[in-house]
């Protein structure tokens, strides 16, 4: 892996910056959803420079692919010993290239799902710390309005039997208002409760700390099909290594020259000129 590794450029410090996610734990992600987490993770690291670092690679892998198959179509139709022996070197330089990029690939990727993770475990320490600072004020906040509810419902019925009892009810003007605005609140409670933002409500998705686990989970797997996948680049890159000594071996016994085996005669066969 080290040499796939080496084999890229240098990169500065402004360019290291340009390919790096920071996500910040905002209120606002605190507050997502526990079921639209992963989808707002996705939008944050979608406008970041790692996203279009990433992109950019995965063009030039696409490219280098496609180039590698045309050699290889062209070496299969070709017939002078030269023009093989071009495309066979063009091929080399082209896998090399195509290795180096799945290795910095790879590396971002790693990056993205640390950084994933780390931002999970933060926002786990923000949902704890909420948690443990529910009071009873909150309690006592929604007990009052419950409270209110029930009166202003109350008052509501009480309103309407006594309108119903009086008479009035089928022509005061208060009773048509009154019953547009009920059926209206109806409805709009229907579309809410309709609504498919709602229909999972109640859904084992909606605990935070399941769905940061979750997230974790799943990138922590991530990260263990990356080491596999560097293992695999390791391995192609020994066979790419192993490929270019051959050719290289091939192109001097072309060009005439034999490798290196030793300084000559041995002088073990010119000993019988002196004993004789």
């Amino acid at each position: 892996m080290a040499s796939v590794l080496a084999a890229t450029a240098m990169t500065s410090p402004a360019m290291v910056l340009a390919t790096e996610w920071r996500p910040v734990v905002t209120e606002r992600l605190v507050r997502v959803p526990a079921r639209h987490l992963e989808r707002a993770i996705q939008r944050d690291y979608a406008a970041s420079g790692l996203a279009g670092a990433i992109s950019d690679i995965e063009g030039r892998i696409a490219t280098q692919q496609t180039v590698i198959a045309d050699i290889e179509a062209a070496m299969e139709g070709a017939r002078d010993d030269g023009v093989v022996r071009e495309l066979r070197h063009r091929l080399l330089i082209e896998k090399r290239g195509l290795l180096a990029a799945l290795g910095e690939r790879t590396e971002l990727d790693r990056s993205r799902l640390q950084t994933k993770i780390r931002l999970m475990e933060r926002l786990q320490k923000k949902h704890d710390r909420q948690a443990r600072g529910s009071s009873a004020a909150e309690a006592k906040f929604e007990q009052d309005r419950k409270n209110a509810l029930s009166r202003l419902e109350a008052a509501s019925g009480k309103v309407t039997d006594a309108l119903v009892e009086s008479g009035r009810m089928p022509d005061s003007d208060y009773a048509d208002a009154y019953g547009r605005n009920e059926a209206a609140l109806a409805r709009l409670r229907d579309a809410i409760a309709a609504h498919p933002m709602n229909r999972d409500v109640g859904h084992a998705d909606d605990d935070p700390a399941a769905a940061i686990d979750r997230v974790m989970a799943e990138s922590q797997a991530r990260l263990a099909i990356l080491t596999q996948e560097e293992t695999v680049i390791s391995h192609m890159a020994r066979l790419l290594s192993l490929d270019a000594q051959s050719f290289a071996d091939e192109m001097e016994e072309a060009d005439g020259e034999t490798p290196e085996r030793g300084s000559g005669t041995s002088v073990f066969s010119v000993v019988d000129l002196f004993t004789n």
